[in-house]
């Protein structure tokens, strides 16, 4: 099976996470870029006003792939606007996908990823995770916006979700 990773990632977080999907994988890796990164007033006209991320032009041809795996943020309980936009623009070339995210890890977000997702896609992903940091902060940064907005994710961290990301790519046969 061919699959790419397709990732938007604001702060370095989802990247990692892509490039380490990535390197289990073997898959090709395409990732989104802003025409200007996006910036706290981006993200309020983003969420509050639905307003359209402006997007680099790609070449990227996801119709010559088996399986599309999106990494993005989870911004306000969904999924970054710019991994939406991109989405939208190519969904006609999608055949299947996975959606995985690096997020703090509000209720049910997967559930509401997947909810999002598939209705823009107009089918369901093969499997969703959301690997939640505020799992790995210490017991005083747990559920707080500073740590939200300061958190980068270590090789240490990482470590502690490997197991759920090979759940993960085992159900999407990339393992």
């Amino acid at each position: 099976m061919k699959s790419i990773v397709v990732f938007y990632s604001n702060r370095g977080n989802n990247k990692y996470l892509s490039e380490n999907i990535k390197k289990r994988t073997g898959s090709d890796i395409f990732e989104i870029l802003e025409v200007k990164k996006s910036s706290s007033l981006s993200l309020f006209m983003y969420i509050i006003l639905k307003k359209k991320a402006k997007l680099q032009e790609t070449n990227i041809d996801l119709s010559k792939y088996d399986h599309v795996i999106f990494i993005a943020p989870i911004w306000a309980s969904g999924i970054a606007i710019p991994l939406l936009n991109f989405i939208e623009k190519e969904k006609g070339k999608i055949k299947s996908y996975s959606f995985a995210t690096l997020c703090l890890g509000t209720p049910r977000v997967e559930e509401k990823a997947a909810k999002q997702i598939s209705t823009l896609i107009g089918k369901d992903p093969v499997a969703i995770t959301a690997l939640k940091y505020n799992d790995v902060l210490p017991e005083n940064e747990k559920n707080t916006i500073k740590a939200s907005n300061n958190y980068m994710i270590s090789d240490t961290d990482y470590e502690a979700f490997t197991v759920q990301v090979g759940r993960f790519l085992s159900r999407i046969g990339e393992v």
